[in-house]
């Protein structure tokens, strides 16, 4: 049955939407990026999305993919190390807090709307809800008072104080509206990663709701954050929380295949693209 699905003309249609919507997500990643760091807008917008492609090549290779930055700045050799390091620090922390605020959200609607997912013993939803709404707080105070700990280093007179102003310089042009502009990206980016997995889940068979699958996808991007992974780009922390979480429902098949489908096209696809773009390089 998932095969004759897969080659329906819907399928093919899903297949070529989830590619499409591949390159849209980068592409997002690309303008957070710019936003951040503002010397890259001297660059085609094409250059700095081969960089970031190139960031995906080396991501693969490093538990929970740390290694962004490294193909980044192997491709920009012009420009600071650390600016690039810094800058892609703080665009994935916006990530962070926009997956975070969406965890939250995932938790309401199932709480809201009796959606039934499989929680660990004495970890009720009720509890879960208290505690990302004072993590989300924290969370938003930290990256709408980013420059507030740049200034405290700035007063401060030791060497390595100084050395860390200089480099965190690129972040002065950092507004709140600036602050907004970022966010927004994130969050545009995340509605992409639902998207591709709603798209996902129906091509394999999952008879669900955009809905459902916005609450699942907010708890189970929450888990997949918070729990390493030793395997290529997170392979099986998504797949394994996911299965967990929807055992109750018999969903176990359709979201392994979803998840996998989407680890390919998110994960891997980029990190071939990546590399074939360093060795051009």
């Amino acid at each position: 049955m998932i095969r004759e699905q897969l080659l329906s003309g819907i399928g093919i249609a899903i297949f070529i939407g989830l590619i499409l919507l591949q390159f849209v997500n980068y592409a997002l990643e690309n303008l957070k990026w710019r936003l951040i760091l503002p010397e890259l807008n001297q660059l085609t917008f094409l250059k700095t999305q081969k960089a970031v492609y190139a960031g995906n090549a080396i991501a693969i290779l490093t538990p929970d993919r740390l290694g962004t930055f490294i193909g980044r700045f192997s491709y920009l050799k012009e420009y600071s190390k650390s600016r690039i390091t810094l800058s892609t620090f703080v665009g994935n922390y916006a990530q962070l807090v926009t997956t975070l605020l969406f965890s939250l959200i995932g938790m309401v609607l199932a709480w809201n709307m009796n959606f039934t997912f499989q929680f660990p013993e004495n970890l009720g939803i009720n509890i879960l809800i208290i505690c990302m709404i004072v993590i989300c707080c924290i969370a938003i105070f930290i990256f709408y008072n980013q420059q507030t700990a740049i200034d405290l280093l700035k007063r401060s007179k030791r060497k390595y104080a100084k050395e860390m102003t200089e480099r965190f310089k690129f972040m002065d042009h950092l507004t709140t509206s600036k602050h907004h502009f970022i966010l927004s990206t994130a969050i545009l980016r995340y509605t992409t990663f639902v998207s591709q997995f709603y798209l996902a889940l129906i091509l394999f068979g999952a008879d669900v709701s955009l809905i459902w699958t916005i609450a699942f996808c907010g708890i189970l991007y929450l888990f997949s954050t918070i729990i390493p992974s030793p395997f290529m780009g997170n392979l099986g922390t998504r797949e394994a929380v996911g299965v967990y979480l929807v055992s109750p429902l018999g969903l176990e098949e359709p979201v392994i295949l979803a998840s996998l489908f989407i680890w390919l096209i998110n994960v891997v696809l980029p990190s071939l693209l990546g590399g074939l773009i360093l060795l051009k390089k």
